[in-house]
């Protein structure tokens, strides 16, 4: 019963302690900093010139014609004719020394 009463009173010790204690104040412009210190420690890191955000639409604009003109021609060497084609393969064929056999059992037609 005696350590009931000292442990009892222990806490209200440290519960009264505790009340007294007040919020600490902290700088309105901690955040700031921090998220300024973070950035130029990510662009000392980073000094691409990719990640410039002024370099994204002139980078997407230069992609999308690349894929434009990758289209195209993939488009126009569909149109070669058949005589072009043969003729490909024929000199292949001549300069690796592929024979008929080797040729036809490659050809999934």
């Amino acid at each position: 019963m005696k350590e009931n009463k000292r442990i009892s009173e222990e806490i209200e010790k440290t519960l009264i302690s505790l009340d007294g204690l007040q919020n600490l104040e902290s700088n309105p412009y901690l955040y700031t900093r921090l998220k300024a210190q973070i950035d130029e420690n990510s662009m000392r890191n980073n000094p691409s010139f990719l990640h410039k955000p002024e370099l994204k639409p002139l980078l997407f604009l230069l992609l999308l014609i690349i894929n434009v003109i990758t289209t195209v021609y993939f488009f126009e060497s569909n149109k070669t004719s058949d005589t072009a084609k043969s003729s490909l393969i024929k000199s292949l064929k001549q300069d690796y020394q592929i024979d008929k056999i080797q040729y036809d059992n490659t050809n999934m037609e």
